[in-house]
């Protein structure tokens, strides 16, 4: 086992990975607000969801699937469809922010309410077209230069990029939630409305890239 090769690799796909998950996104717009519903487990849940499908991604990369997910059809498909998508969640953000509701101070630690955000870690993350692209290029790259040394190698790649992942959103999840007890009440509608208004933007402009491929 090469740890001069492995540990390089386990260790700029965390980097890499980080960079991807600080920037603002989709996914980030849905961690908030999961966090304000149900508390700091939210972080972890949804980077759960979100790596459940890498290891799907990674997988089909690894048997030869990148030609197919970087066609111009499949792109038009994933930008329109996921736009729609993001449209729909970011115009129920903003119905519960007119909602004369307010967050509950005591988060809501049900099993039902733990999965909610695992599967939505999924839906978001396939509904951004520009994480399939970044799986086809960046991604692709990686792997390539990981499965020089086999499955060791793909799982270092894999597992550095995640726990990136797991990290920074487990970071906003646990700094949002120790400020549960502020948010209430009208601040609470702002930042959810917020998110919306952000998710929607998102939204939008896949959708509308999607149009413009066809």
């Amino acid at each position: 086992m090469n740890l001069e090769v492995l540990l390089p690799i386990f260790a700029t796909s965390w980097i890499v990975g980080l960079s991807g998950a600080v920037s603002p996104g989709p996914l980030l717009a849905y961690d908030i607000k999961e966090t304000l519903r149900i508390g700091p487990w939210a972080g972890p849940a949804i980077s759960l969801g979100h790596s459940i499908l890498e290891l799907g991604i990674v997988a089909l990369l690894y048997f030869g699937a990148a030609s197919i997910l970087d066609s111009n059809i499949a792109q038009i498909y994933i930008s329109i469809i996921g736009g729609t998508v993001l449209l729909f969640m970011a115009i129920t953000f903003i119905k519960n922010s007119i909602k004369d509701n307010q967050i509950s101070v005591t988060p809501n630690n049900s099993y039902l309410n733990k999965l909610g955000p695992i599967m939505g870690g999924i839906i978001v993350t396939i509904s951004n077209p520009y994480w399939s692209i970044w799986w086809v290029t960046v991604g692709l790259a990686y792997l390539i230069w990981s499965q020089e040394y086999g499955l060791v190698g793909v799982a270092c790649f894999y597992f550095g990029h995640i726990l990136a992942d797991f990290a920074w959103f487990s970071l906003v999840s646990i700094i949002i939630a120790s400020g549960r007890k502020i948010i209430v009440g009208k601040i609470y509608k702002i930042v959810l409305a917020l998110c919306g208004i952000g998710m929607g933007g998102m939204g939008i402009y896949f959708f509308i890239r999607g149009i413009n491929l066809i």
